[in-house]
């Protein structure tokens, strides 16, 4: 479990599908805070673990706090990093230094790492936290700035009988009233229970309800000795005589020391962090003032204070000589920050309200409560959400959005706070009486350890799936109510995962050694096993699959990855300046070059060819030029970001507009044609019409090429699935079909039908489809040709024959589950990055780790921009892709310079494209899994862009998209999940499934995480770290090398780990849609379901090793 030794701001819903009890608390990132909201509950759940302090804890200062008194009141002072409150202006200043504001306290919070070791159950990753209305009397690392070990996370037990204060690693103070029974009320918002042990070791626990996660307090000072897992894993705390820290020891026995200044400038301070690799962190004092941090690789972050202001941080200085600069009122609220670019973020601080404005002069409006929680925020169009919460517990209750009259989600918890119903969207949005949206239900009943964990979940078609867990609260199965199949495992002592069962009976085991470090995989047969070894920081050293390939890792002391060597035949490398940013990506292909500008956003990318892409933003930004050496595209946005114009290099220029959600609802091309869109309450699609404007301003079409008109309510019921779609034929643009689409009832909400009837109610086309327990498609019917085939699988879900009217066809894989050919002609290969090179007589080549960047194929040529594919070099000459700053194809630009404009379908699948005079010139139909069955194109117009959006190699019937390539006539990847992807995807039930077996609601533009079916739903909102190179912008920029270490590292052991979440439990709801149109925030009160589950199955795993 990745916990940070701060507690967790909680699990984002980064799957946004079915959410897993907190099994670990992996996925969480900040603070160990559970995301419902809680009330006080009962008595009954006791930790698990109790330990005494170490012997040589003899007494310790008392925190103390210069801000003010809590009370049950005010059980928050506005500091730190809480779930519960808003933050603007955040920004990652190097890869290790983050800093954001809380627009209701006006703190500024910054956040240090320092050294990260990567353990079992439990990670030790220590660093520090800035509060600008902190001034804590106990300055470890400097005034204002708290140490997240030791005496960070502290009690102030000097009165237990009135209550307790708990100080939090990220520097909040969350107050404990007693409740006259020797015990305490709890807190609000952070869901767990502070308990005082009337004994002889007069300890107090502090015990978070979801992952079962204790910190352990000496009862005399109120001093941190130990942080403990569910299963017992521990992390332990040493103090010398006067309570100073002096070490920590992982849940792998490993040392981490610390020292304190002796001198008048760094008296009893954090001077030095030696871990047990030798890697130091050195921390520089100026009379109580940290002034700089050398980090383990000797690189310094330096700052500067306001004297006059309470010693408040005035400048940060990265190791690349940017500096940001503050500016705070006399009560320590920030009102201005200045970036490295010299441009500005002001704070006005109302009543009730804060005004902030950005760097493009751009104000926003947040309206709070006396919690400090924002209740209101108005953009700078004037366009609103708001967020209800409940009188004492600090859980939101309803949300609504800027277009929507009433709510658009609504929650609700049991006396035990936990989350027991979420509803999404308004299916009737008049009267007193709104008719309640698509509803999920969770039922509890547990004891223990398991009180908070759900054992019942029901989704909006009535479909419930029953949960199972041992004593600690480690999931045991996930059962389909209707079926009784599903998922099951078993675990070690420590909570690592052993065994893993999937639906049809088939057995994965993990073992591991005397540390807890995973170690082989071995996975049903023929699989080969997968083993590996690690460092002494229990990174991943080498990994050795089921080709007996071995791959070999090396780091910098950061752990950033600084090489990857693939079986002694091939490597790629890379560097990074001070910031963390990646400088040069070398591979077979050459060496990538980058460059940024102050704010870190990438702005030179040159390839191995030669080829230079150059990208500028505006000050908050956003993309707004963007250079491939074919002309510059530029771009527009309005005043919250979204993205306005695209303008291509001869000035034409396409127009976006939205709806106050920030819908995409048109787009209006140079050519006179374009898209008008619809969303429910909801946030699903609810119409996509394409055509020719019948003027530049209207919203009607002289002429229609496409009209679709997606329905979601079943009966009197509303549903998160879609029900129908009635449509104009997109080939012949006559007569209006409808396809109605049935789904399985097991929960797992599996495509059965799709059939479709003319207007005379007529069937003309009906496609069957059936799967076994485990996902695997066992038959499809085609009415319209005839089509009967039925499919059978082997034990790792590999498809091994294929019968039909015409025979039989058998497939073969290698020992990682890559497809290497069929009977029916044609065979694969793979190199030993597990890239494929060949399928038949096409030839691949691949930038990278992974194969999301196709740079050639056979003779031919293509760039990739951070948008995607931009430019194709062949023999008839160079071919540009433009797209909108959000990665949305635009248009087409053919060697001979004509350009064609792309219609889509609400799943994105490319329906039509029309010429420089509007006439439509191709056109798309597809079935369910994105088999062409009918398609008119033009003569000599090549459009690889078709089904989903993917990019369609004609030669081979393959689509690719992102980083694996899918083969829609069986409705299967050719690879395992993930070739470097999600670890969310290595734990489906079916490695091959596509789309969780539900084409027509979700889709999978990355090859390795479906996504639900919104591909205008917020499309175009410019993000603040730039809506350009999203993927670099994240992947190298943010986390370096070791991110993307982890995602390739993930990706290499993921065929041997197979397991369950989607497959087996099946979609919750679009919560996607509340995450885009609610924002983070929002999406974090959610209990997280998937994650934890699946930090569970991976805690001897992929997060075992990362």
């Amino acid at each position: 479990m990745s916990l940070l030794l701060t507690l967790v701001s909680g699990s984002v819903l980064t799957s946004f599908l079915i959410q897993v009890p907190q099994v670990q608390a992996a996925s969480q990132q900040r603070e160990a805070i559970a995301l419902q909201q809680s009330s006080t509950p009962p008595r009954q759940v006791q930790p698990a673990f109790q330990t005494p302090p170490p012997a040589n804890f003899q007494k310790s200062l008392a925190i103390k706090t210069a801000t003010t008194a809590l009370s049950a009141q005010t059980p928050f002072d506005g500091l730190g990093d809480l779930p519960f409150y808003t933050y603007a202006a955040s920004r990652n200043l190097t890869d290790q230094l983050s800093m954001k504001v809380n627009v209701a306290s006006g703190n500024l919070l910054l956040h240090q790492d320092a050294v990260n070791i990567k353990g079992t159950g439990l990670d030790l990753n220590l660093g520090d936290y800035f509060n600008s209305l902190n001034n804590e009397l106990i300055v470890d690392a400097g005034w204002n700035w708290n140490w997240s070990f030791g005496r960070g996370i502290a009690l102030d037990v000097s009165n237990p009988n009135a209550g307790v204060t708990l100080a939090g690693p990220s520097g909040f103070h969350a107050y404990y009233p007693a409740d006259g029974n020797g015990e305490f009320t709890d807190a609000p918002g952070l869901n767990a229970t502070l308990y005082h042990f009337h004994d002889a070791s007069n300890n107090y626990v502090l015990h978070f309800h979801q992952s079962g996660l204790t910190w352990n307090f000496n009862g005399t000072y109120g001093n941190l000795f130990s942080i403990q897992d569910k299963n017992g894993n521990l992390i332990n705390a040493d103090y010398d005589a006067d309570g100073y820290s002096t070490q920590a020891v992982d849940s792998q026995g490993r040392t981490v020391l610390f020292e304190k200044g002796t001198t008048n400038l760094n008296a009893n301070q954090l001077t030095k962090i030696t871990d047990s690799t030798g890697r130091t962190a050195i921390y520089t004092y100026v009379w109580g003032d940290l002034t700089s941090i050398q980090n383990t690789n000797g690189k310094t972050t330096s700052f500067t204070y306001d004297n006059s202001t309470d010693d408040r941080v005035a400048t940060i200085t990265d190791p690349l000589n940017h500096q940001t600069s503050f500016i705070y009122a006399p009560d320590g609220k920030v009102t201005k920050i200045t970036d490295a670019n010299n441009k500005t973020i002001t704070f006005t601080y109302n009543t009730g309200n804060t005004v902030v404005t950005d760097q493009n002069n751009h104000s926003t409006t947040y309206y709070y409560n006396s919690n400090l929680q924002v209740t209101k925020t108005t953009n700078a169009l004037g366009y609103s959400t708001t967020n209800t919460y409940d009188a004492t517990n600090y859980n939101v209750t309803q949300y609504g959005d800027a277009l929507s009259d009433l709510s658009d989600f609504q929650f609700s918890t049991d006396g035990k706070n936990n989350l027991t119903q979420v509803s999404i969207g308004d299916t009737n949005t008049g009267g007193s009486n709104p008719t309640v949206g698509p509803t999920t239900h969770f039922g509890y009943g547990g004891t223990g350890n398991n009180t908070y964990n759900p054992f019942t979940q029901t989704d909006p078609q009535g479909h419930s799936t029953n949960y199972a867990y041992d004593t600690n609260g480690n999931l045991l199965s996930a059962i389909d109510q209707q079926t009784n199949k599903g998922l099951t495992y078993t675990y070690n002592g420590n909570g690592t995962v052993a065994t893993q069962q999937d639906a049809n009976g088939n057995t994965t085991t993990y073992g591991y050694d005397a540390l807890g470090n995973l170690k082989t995989i071995t996975q049903p047969s023929p699989l080969g096993q997968t083993s590996l070894t690690v460092d002494a920081l229990s990174r991943v050293s080498t990994l050795t699959d089921g080709n007996t390939h071995k791959t070999t890792y090396t780091y910098d002391k950061q752990d950033r990855v600084t090489d990857i060597n693939y079986n002694s035949q091939s490597d790629v490398k890379y560097t990074y300046d001070d910031a963390g940013n990646v400088l040069t990506e070398q591979d077979s292909t050459g060496t990538t070059t980058f460059q940024y500008d102050v704010l870190n956003r990438l702005t030179q990318k040159k390839l191995p060819g030669g080829t230079l892409i150059k990208t500028t933003y505006d000050n908050v930004g956003n993309l707004t030029i963007y250079d491939d050496s074919t002309g510059d595209i530029t771009y527009s946005y309005d005043t919250i970001n979204r993205v306005t114009t695209v303008q291509e290099p001869d000035g034409a220029q396409t127009t976006y507009g939205y709806d106050h959600a920030n819908h995409k609802t048109s787009i209006r091309y140079p050519n006179g044609t374009g898209m008008l869109m619809a969303f429910n309450t909801a946030g699903q699609e609810t119409a996509s019409q394409s055509g020719i404007f019948t003027s530049s301003t209207s919203n009607t079409f002289s002429t229609a090429y496409t009209n679709y008109q997606y329905t979601y309510q079943s009966g009197p019921n509303p549903t998160s699935l879609l029900q129908s779609v009635q449509y104009l034929d997109p080939i012949t643009h006559s007569g209006t079909l409808t396809t109605s689409y049935s789904y399985s009832g097991n929960g797992l909400n599996f495509l059965l039908e799709a059939s479709t009837k003319n207007a005379s109610n007529s069937v003309v086309e009906d496609n069957k489809y059936g799967y076994d327990n485990n996902g695997n498609i066992t038959s499809k019917q085609v009415q319209s040709t005839g089509l009967n085939e039925s499919y059978s699988y082997n034990a790792a879900s590999e498809l091994i024959t294929r019968t039909n009217g015409s025979g039989s066809t058998t497939y073969s894989y290698d020992g990682i589950g890559n497809l290497i050919g069929s009977t029916a002609g044609g065979t694969l290969s793979y190199n030993v990055l597990n890239q494929t090179t060949k399928n038949g007589s096409t030839n691949y080549t691949y930038s990278g780790t992974t194969q999301s960047e196709r740079v050639q194929v056979n003779s031919d040529t293509f760039v990739y921009g951070g948008l995607g594919l931009t430019t194709a070099k062949t023999t008839a000459g160079t071919t540009e892709y433009v797209r909108c700053s959000c990665g949305l194809l635009n248009n087409e630009r053919t060697p001979d310079g004509k350009k064609y404009y792309y219609l889509f379908d609400g799943l994105g699948s490319v329906v039509g494209m029309t010429n420089s005079t509007g006439q439509e010139v191709n056109a798309y139909k597809y079935d369910p899994y994105g088999n062409i069955v009918s398609q008119q194109e033009q003569s000599g117009l090549n459009n690889p862009w078709k089904y989903a959006g993917g990019y369609y190699d004609s030669s081979t019937g393959l689509t690719k998209f992102g980083i694996r390539y899918y083969d829609p006539t069986v409705g299967r990847w050719t690879q395992r999940t993930p070739v470097g992807g999600s670890l969310q995807e290595t734990l489906k039930g079916n490695p091959y499934m596509y789309a969780d077996n539900n084409p027509v609601n979700e889709m999978d533009p990355s090859g390795a995480l479906p996504d639900p079916t919104e591909i205008f739903a917020g499309i175009g909102v410019g993000a603040a770290v730039g809506a350009f190179f999203g993927l670099l912008d994240g992947l190298f920029q943010r986390h370096g090398g070791w991110e993307l270490g982890k995602d390739v590292l993930c990706g290499a052991i993921s065929g041997g780990i197979e397991g369950g979440l989607t497959a087996a439990l099946g979609p919750l709801f679009d919560v996607e849609a509340l995450a885009k149109v609610a924002g983070k925030a929002l999406a974090e009160q959610i209990v997280s379901f998937e994650p934890h589950l699946i930090e569970s199955l991976s805690g001897g795993l992929c997060s075992v090793i990362f």
